[in-house]
């Protein structure tokens, strides 16, 4: 099972078959003819972000000895447990957004899977512990001047020194993250659309200029993403695509032939949680 921060999430497979049927029954499109309750129109990474916290609320059954397989996903959900689930994740200190965003994920995986039962109160009780909510952090203490960051991509990328790609897979690493740092400063992409920017695909070059068009079924708000690579960082996207891509797509025993722009040193795509971890380290 996998672990975030400071709990674990059930995967899909490992669900008690009567959640895994009834959600994967779910996603399923429904006929204009049926007078079944249409399913939500949620976009894919809704469906994966609830998918995710419900997994969370089955892995804390399960620790507590009252998963009950045999029962429907909502006679296993009531106010005491839900009570005692949100009293659980605040011990972790988990924040406070964080915990009304896992209750939410229950109350809306529940109206998929059993629609004729009513989990109004659930979102209900989410929605006042997002209220009340407060920031765990002090913005004003983590963010920094985006000049700042603009100087650390372009140090990173400088620090390849003359041997450029040359300098082996440590060195295009470091370039890969200053070219993505300072990129971010420049277009700050949501993660999963930083993640999926495929060459000839999302970005590619049209009459000398290089362009950046993500379809907006692609996209969280539903709006396409069109606009030029930042002007002041084309140099470094060229040299970048010329050789250090080039290193790391040869790394690694598990190298695979990939159109995504970023890569990782296993010359593989990199994930939404590997970009996530390069930027932050």
């Amino acid at each position: 099972m996998p672990r975030v921060g400071k709990c674990r999430s059930v995967r899909l497979n490992s669900w008690p078959v009567v959640d895994r049927e009834r959600w994967l029954a779910a996603r399923k499109p429904v006929s204009l003819f049926s007078t079944k309750p249409q399913r939500r129109h949620w976009k894919e990474i809704s469906w994966v972000g609830v998918q995710g916290g419900y997994g969370f609320w089955l892995a804390w059954l399960q620790d507590n000895g009252i998963l009950e397989e045999v029962n429907s996903p909502a006679a296993r959900t009531n106010e005491a447990r839900l009570e005692a689930y949100i009293t659980y994740m605040q011990s972790l200190d988990l924040a406070d957004f964080t915990v009304a965003g896992r209750v939410g994920d229950v109350g809306r995986a529940l109206s998929v899977m059993e629609p004729d039962v009513d989990t109004s109160w659930i979102e209900l009780g989410a929605s006042r512990l997002h209220a009340g909510a407060t920031p765990a952090k002090d913005i004003r203490n983590v963010v920094r001047p985006a000049v700042d960051l603009v100087d650390l991509g372009f140090a990173l990328m400088k620090s390849t020194g003359d041997a450029g790609p040359k300098g082996g897979s440590y060195s295009s690493l470091r370039f890969r993250d200053g070219l993505l740092v300072a990129f971010l400063i420049h277009c700050p992409l949501r993660r999963r659309n930083l993640e999926s920017l495929e060459l000839d695909r999302h970005l590619y070059k049209e009459e000398g200029v290089w362009r950046i068009n993500i379809p907006a079924e692609e996209t969280k708000t539903g709006k396409a993403i069109r606009c030029a690579w930042p002007l002041a960082l084309v140099d470094e996207l060229e040299t970048y695509l010329a050789g250090h891509r080039q290193v790391l797509l040869n790394c690694g025993t598990h190298a695979e032939d990939t159109d995504k722009l970023w890569v990782s040193r296993q010359g593989r795509a990199m994930s939404a949680f590997a970009i996530y971890q390069a930027i932050t380290d």
